[in-house]
């Protein structure tokens, strides 16, 4: 069986082809799930807890391991059946797909396009337009379309469809420096279909059907243009396109030199209502807005997920924009999402494009685009916020060189090394204080809902943890039930025990157990083990000599794993070799531990642990902590 002969289709519905048997039905949805998982990463091991929450979602079955083992199985045994090679194969933790990437179409899209970008450097564009061509060709319709994941629809298809919308955009143009103005506007028309509010398009079109001398049909164009934009947006076409007009109106021609000054970048989110606290940090970021006015400042914000980060950065945004007057960046690097993270290249890419450089005109590599970013951003004063960054290697390229701006990161990892090379500031956010968290509440559901049950209010505070996220997800519980007792909320968040499904949402970056599972994905295999096994213990709070128990590691071999956990903000340090959790964090790591772990591994744990404290006493597991065991079954 010739591994050779198989291609694999991901830019529409789900394809298996072999040049000599065909093609091949997978009808299970489940199993088109786990595929399309593994081809997303061709040749590389996937972990078992990936494709389990690809399949299943956040409510895995019991034993998902096992479960998902016989999808496995069964895969193989449609391909054998059908006379093909069993292409899934173990691998460390889980499992990989042994294909080539160029037989799966969404990654053959990076050779076609760099054949265009040789193409483009030989000054060739007959080669890179054709080269352009064979990529476009490559998608079928809607990228997983027959892929019911809502997760893999989330990480993957969005960059998937950046990625189409960036090459139509450079096809267009290249198509029409060759004056192949019919089949740029006819591709454009088709292209619009699917991406009725991307402007470029719309200029593109505009500019093809005017330079084929359809005068009219460009004008009706344009306004179909702003009548799309204000319907759907409630905004005008931007100055590009307002220029484009003109130049049509008068006469011109829509290929000369259109240039004029940049629009001033202003992408800053809606205010946050109810935003409350951190009046400390947002002190320390003032602070920075005078010293930006003489050399670059940077600020780093930490914090566990769901403790506010992203509020913090807009709120102060908003109030510090009129400081920068060449504009106001916001870019989601979307390291902890789940769509996949951006690539310093993808984010310079949309930097230089938001600052008025064509995507055309870049360089293709990162050391020239970080060239020409920091050359443009030179002389201007902009405040820049790069939000949920995955770690120091995603930023680095994206500090703005000498210009006297501010650049605002948002992680929950770590950023010693940027904000070291910077000479920056980081500011760690903790957990809400009580009289903030009563704030918050506040400011949802009203003060005299509030004060007219403080006891119910500080049920919810301790339940909450002091995490934004979950309060505000429990005032909205209380706001969809304005009649109900707040003495009822806290009630059923105890009774929840260790189920994060009170804190759940249909919008996935507000759910507390998504926002915490994008934390535990970044964890290697052995951190990742140990964060399940501390939802063993009987409370949050931890000392290493226990935590070494679970993992039957001594100090020296637990310790790594303990500060790989420091530094994803999923456990804390306030001591010396004194560990805590947030609490619902500890909630999170139960669910794991039930979900992955087998009976016989967590008994070894619990004896482990119970043979710690038997050698070292009470001091070995945690201060204050005669509470309950919790996952001993």
């Amino acid at each position: 069986m010739n591994r050779g002969d198989l291609s694999f289709g991901l830019l529409g519905p789900l394809a298996v082809r072999s040049t000599t048997h065909g093609q091949l039905h997978i009808r299970s949805p489940k199993h088109r799930i786990l595929l399309a998982a593994l081809l997303l990463a061709p040749g590389q091991a996937v972990p078992v807890a990936n494709l389990a929450e690809a399949v299943w979602g956040t409510r895995p079955p019991a034993n998902a391991r096992r479960a998902l083992q016989l999808h496995v199985l069964r895969v193989r045994a449609l391909f054998m059946e059908a006379g093909l090679a069993p292409v899934i194969a173990r691998d460390a933790g889980g499992y990989r797909i042994d294909i080539d990437a160029n037989a799966v179409d969404a990654w053959s899209i990076t050779r076609l396009v760099d054949e265009a970008d040789a193409a483009a450097r030989r000054t060739d564009p007959q080669n890179e337009l054709a080269a352009l061509s064979r990529a476009l060709d490559l998608w079928r319709g809607e990228p997983l379309c027959d892929v019911p994941s809502d997760l893999l629809h989330g990480r993957y298809v969005p960059v998937l469809d950046e990625q189409q919308l960036r090459i139509v955009e450079r096809y267009h143009d290249v198509g029409l420096q060759l004056g192949r103005f019919d089949e740029t506007a006819e591709s454009a028309l088709r292209h619009l279909a699917r991406y009725p509010l991307a402007e470029p398009l719309w200029h593109q079109l505009i500019t093809a059907l005017h330079s084929s001398g359809r005068r009219a049909d460009a004008l009706q164009a344009y306004h179909q243009a702003r009548q799309q934009l204000a319907a759907d947006l409630g905004v005008g076409p931007g100055r590009a396109l307002q220029r484009l007009y003109a130049s049509v109106l008068s006469g011109h021609s829509a290929t000369a030199d259109l240039a004029g000054p940049p629009d001033v970048p202003r992408q800053l989110p809606n205010a946050i209502a109810g935003f409350v606290g951190r009046s400390p940090e947002l002190r320390q970021l003032e602070a920075l807005i005078d010293r930006s006015d003489r050399q670059p400042a940077v600020a780093a914000l930490t914090g566990m997920g769901g403790i506010g980060k992203t509020a913090l950065a807009a709120h102060f945004a908003r109030r510090a924009a009129d400081a920068f007057p060449d504009g106001q960046l916001w870019i989601d690097l979307r390291g902890y999402d789940a769509r996949p993270a951006l690539t310093p290249t993808q984010a310079l890419t949309i930097l230089l494009r938001s600052l008025g450089e064509q995507s055309s005109q870049m360089p293709t590599d990162l050391d020239g685009l970080t060239e020409r970013y920091r050359s443009v951003m030179a002389d201007r004063r902009a405040l820049i916020v790069l939000d949920n960054a995955r770690d120091a290697g995603q930023v680095r390229a994206l500090l703005p060189g000498g210009s006297p701006s501010l650049l605002l990161i948002t992680s929950r990892h770590m950023l010693s090394d940027v904000v070291v090379r910077a000479r920056g500031q980081a500011l760690r956010l903790e957990p809400l204080d009580r009289q903030e968290a009563r704030a918050l509440l506040t400011a949802r559901l009203g003060a005299d809902r509030v004060d007219g049950e403080p006891e119910a209010v500080n049920g919810i505070v301790d339940v909450c943890g002091g995490l934004p996220l979950a309060l505000a997800i429990v005032a909205a519980h209380g706001v969809a039930c304005p009649t109900a007792p707040l003495a009822d909320l806290p009630r059923q968040l105890q009774a929840a025990d260790a189920d994060l499904d009170r804190f759940s949402s249909t919008d996935v970056r507000a759910d507390v157990r998504t926002v915490l599972s994008w934390s535990y994905q970044a964890l290697g295999p052995q951190a990742a083990q140990l964060f399940r096994l501390l939802g063993l213990h009987p409370s949050p709070a931890i000392r290493e000599a226990a935590a070494a128990g679970l993992v039957e590691a001594g100090p020296a071999g637990v310790r790594p794993l303990l500060d790989e956990l420091v530094a994803e903000h999923l456990i804390a340090e306030p001591q010396p070799g004194s560990f805590v959790m947030n609490r619902l964090v500890h909630a999170y790591a139960v669910e794991l531990a039930r979900a992955f772990d087998s009976a016989r591994r967590r008994v070894l744990a619990r004896y482990g642990l119970l043979d710690r404290l038997a050698r070292h006493g009470r001091a070995s597991l945690a201060p204050d902590d005669g509470r309950r065991w919790s996952v001993w079954e």
